[in-house]
């Protein structure tokens, strides 16, 4: 497992930080920018198509840094770089 390493940029990359709230049947996605402005809110289902659909997203609006409650699980697994899901 990779942590988040100990200092993190004063700005995110692109701009753009996720918070994905972990859940047993969905998941609740929020895409904040550099301000901390919301600038996407979506859930998506936890299943390999909801999966598929949220790295597809967040890589398709820019989000290079993703935050989660959980260290491990198939939501972090999704979004591991060479993940069937990215």
């Amino acid at each position: 497992m990779k942590s988040a390493p100990s200092a993190l940029p004063d700005t995110p990359p692109n701009g753009l930080t996720c918070g994905i709230d972990w859940a047993w049947d969905d998941h609740a996605v929020s895409v904040v920018d550099a301000a901390g402005r919301q600038v996407e809110r979506f859930t998506v289902a936890h299943t390999d198509a909801g999966l598929t659909s949220l790295t597809r997203r967040l890589t398709g609006c820019g989000v290079a840094e993703v935050a989660i409650e959980r260290p491990d699980g198939p939501v972090v697994d999704a979004w591991a770089p060479g993940s069937p899901w990215s």
